[in-house]
């Protein structure tokens, strides 16, 4: 359709301050989307809809962020963490974070990288196309090469008994 763009990125490299987004990724091309390490000069844009949170390896950080494009009046989607809320944050944490979307009147997502390939992507996908009938998606992820930081962070092999809320350790 053409009219979803990205229009800014927060970065907090101060190298990247300034540069195009395009270039960050590496598209050798411009995507006109320049990248600021100024988090509210950016939330501030009235051009900016949607926050998409990516890169935080710790839940505190994507909740501060989504509480931060909350408070600007913007909707969150987080690529990385807080999959589940209230595994993540316990009950009372997940419905504070719920609340303060409700207060300002916008939307917060967590998907996990994956999610958002399963979850997120596939129905922007349907919202910007003119006509389908069905989208698939098939996600294999080999976790063999996960250091034992991403592996520990997301629980993996610990039984359930053990799991501890990232507010308890």
């Amino acid at each position: 359709r053409g009219d979803l763009r990205p229009v800014a990125a927060i970065v907090t490299d101060p190298a990247k301050e300034g540069r195009d987004l395009g270039e960050i990724c590496g598209l050798g091309r411009s995507l006109g989307a320049t990248a600021s390490t100024d988090v509210d000069r950016v939330l501030s844009r009235p051009d900016v809809d949607v926050v998409f949170l990516c890169g935080f390896a710790y839940t505190a950080g994507v909740v501060e962020m989504m509480q931060r494009a909350s408070a600007a009046g913007k909707d969150a989607i987080a690529f990385s963490g807080l999959v589940h809320p209230a595994t993540a944050l316990g009950a009372e944490g997940a419905k504070a974070l719920d609340q303060i979307a409700q207060q300002n009147g916008t939307r917060m997502l967590g998907t996990g990288w994956l999610g958002f390939f399963t979850d997120a992507l596939p129905v922007a996908i349907a919202i910007l196309s003119v006509d389908w009938a069905r989208i698939t998606v098939t996600v294999v992820q080999p976790m063999d090469h996960w250091g034992l930081a991403a592996l520990d962070a997301y629980h993996v092999g610990f039984p359930p008994a053990e799991y501890k809320l990232e507010t308890e350790r």
